[in-house]
């Protein structure tokens, strides 16, 4: 099957006209499609402006608007990696740490399949993918005169706390999955006391973490970071396995079914877990105050409709904010 034909950006105008779209500045709507694709802008963003018939656009859509919806989405994007990175860099230094700490006389501990837990194999990923993915990062590192080259010149090993600094997000979302139970206990356990001393006056004791909340932030986390590093369309996105969050819900005192459909509020309460009460805080703020740039650029669609694929619930704040703080950032929430 051939695909379609390039098609000028006048062309690409005139079919769009043709669809009911309205464009009121032409040379802007011009150098937008130039500078950022049809694809990305049109393609990407039109969902909720069409109707029934998918060549038509809902009476009145303009052009403008649904740019205001792709470039919500790129700001969006742009506020949630950089807390998704955060959670990136405290998940790699507490699985380095104690796994280090379980296997401290032995040389690169990583890369021996005693270390993991067996039973955690499937189908599609197993410990020998995992050991042979971390080797073939220290060969590939090793030719880039790095750090990685220094440490197999000096030691004739990497250690790991050289080595998670090339791991990717899914490198160690599959690393925590294959770790020996009691590890992992361990690992969630250092999350639990940390959201306990951030939140000890907030949630009523309940900090039970177990090792399945942390493998369900890690695999929620891994597959937004992806959307954020790819720059793809964020706001709609939805995991196709919902996520588990039962206790997730029950530790934040939300009901699950707000957060179980693997959208983007999925992902948000996911991050109260891990990230420091400041940060996601500072996190919760930035999105308000972009929620209130954008709540008034719409006509054709609302905001709360936009908020609503989202899977932001109209009390989203209240949800996210439990204690009764007076720093500024919770006054400003």
């Amino acid at each position: 099957m051939m695909s379609k034909p390039y098609e000028p950006i006048d062309k690409q105008i005139e079919r769009l006209k043709s669809r009911g779209l309205v464009i009121n500045n032409l040379d802007l709507a011009k150098k937008i499609l130039m500078r950022e694709n049809y694809y990305s802008v049109i393609n990407g963003y039109k969902d909720l402006f069409i109707l029934d018939d998918p060549e038509n656009f809902i009476v009145g859509t303009t052009f403008e608007e649904i740019y205001s919806l792709y470039s919500f989405d790129r700001e969006l994007r742009n506020i949630l990696i950089g807390y998704l990175l955060k959670f990136e860099n405290i998940i790699k230094s507490v699985i380095t740490d104690y796994f280090c700490a379980a296997h401290p006389e032995e040389t690169a501990p990583y890369l021996d399949y005693k270390n993991y837990d067996k039973s955690q194999n499937n189908k599609v990923f197993t410990i020998a993918k995992l050991i042979a993915t971390l080797a073939n990062i220290i060969q590939q590192e090793e030719k880039k005169e790095g750090a990685v080259d220094h440490y197999l010149t000096k030691y004739n090993h990497v250690p790991l706390w050289v080595l998670k600094n090339f791991m990717t997000f899914g490198n160690i979302q599959w690393m925590y999955s294959f770790l020996k139970q009691p590890l992992k206990r361990t690992i969630a356990k250092h999350f639990a006391q940390e959201f306990k001393d951030d939140y000890k006056e907030d949630y009523n004791e309940q900090y039970f973490f177990d090792e399945s909340i942390i493998l369900s932030v890690l695999k929620t986390s891994n597959f937004f970071r992806n959307i954020c590093a790819h720059e793809e369309r964020l706001y709609n996105f939805k995991m196709k396995r919902k996520p588990e969050v039962t206790q997730i819900a029950q530790i934040l005192d939300i009901n699950s079914t707000i957060i179980s459909n693997g959208n983007l509020f999925t992902l948000i309460t996911s991050l109260k877990i891990v990230l420091e009460k400041k940060d996601f805080y500072e996190l919760g703020e930035k999105l308000k105050k972009l929620f209130e740039k954008y709540e008034n650029e719409f006509q054709i669609v609302t905001f709360e409709s936009i908020r609503d694929v989202m899977g932001f619930p109209e009390d989203w704040v209240s949800l996210l904010v439990k204690d009764t703080q007076t720093s500024s950032t919770v006054e400003s929430l």
